[in-house]
């Protein structure tokens, strides 16, 4: 029998794997490294990459059904990335535990911005584009324009922008702002709930906006863990 000590949650990005080993269900971020032959590794996977950590117990999660993930409803219609069901599972249960709760906006900066609706209901779904990043990229392409390189994390500035350097460096966010703020004007938002390597960044750029949020950069991890916690018995919904 695996002790719980040996629980590690992974995350694997289209970018970037994270690791999370779990003791006295608090989580503490590691490397690939300090996993052993006895570890336990639940395991959510966006890519088709397999791993290769020096365990036999690796279980990675799945979706089975597409008008369900384990407890939680879903009425997107497709399976959905397993990174973007587990942050909606995580954000279910918060959803269930309060009464002050109806509706969360889930949003996740990673290589891509997934912006996802959570409701007592379920996963209700909601919209993928590109990362900051793979924008501000895509405007080093075409023209090629000549224009010193641009930091997505620099301090706020205003629109509209005077001189092309500014247009172009806030371009990327002002996209998924613009996007955010759609959202929020047309669902009756709770709370907003912040993930992925950008997550803080955009923490303070929607403050800006009178939008406050809240930012943790393991919400998939413990999204991860609460559906092990809660769902593992049920071995359809895992793959070795």
């Amino acid at each position: 029998m695996i002790h719980e000590s040996e629980l590690f949650t992974v995350d694997v990005g289209n970018t970037n794997s994270s690791f999370v080993h779990w003791v006295d269900d608090k989580p503490l971020l590691k490397s690939n490294k300090e996993i052993n032959k006895a570890s336990k590794l639940i395991v959510s996977n966006v890519t088709n990459r397999s791993l290769s950590l020096g365990t036999p117990f690796i279980h990675t999660i799945h979706q089975k059904s597409m008008s369900s993930f384990g407890k939680m409803s879903s009425s997107y219609g497709f399976k959905a990335g397993t990174d973007r069901l587990v942050f909606a599972y995580f954000a279910f249960e918060k959803i269930n535990s309060r009464t002050d709760l109806e509706k969360l906006l889930l949003i996740d900066t990673g290589t891509f911005s997934t912006v996802d609706i959570v409701s007592k209901d379920g996963f209700e779904g909601g919209i993928i584009t590109p990362g900051v990043k793979l924008l501000d990229n895509s405007f080093d392409s075409g023209e090629r324009l000549n224009s010193p390189k641009k930091e997505s994390t620099q301090a706020l500035e205003r629109y509209p922008f005077k001189d092309t350097i500014s247009t172009l460096k806030n371009s990327s966010w002002f996209i998924l702002e613009s996007i955010i703020l759609r959202i929020i004007a047309e669902q009756k938002i709770d709370q907003v709930l912040l993930t992925g390597g950008n997550g803080e960044v955009l923490k303070d750029r929607l403050l800006s906006l009178g939008i406050t949020s809240t930012y943790d950069p393991l919400f998939v991890h413990r999204g991860i863990y609460a559906f092990y916690k809660n769902e593992f018995g049920q071995t359809d919904l895992f793959v070795k």
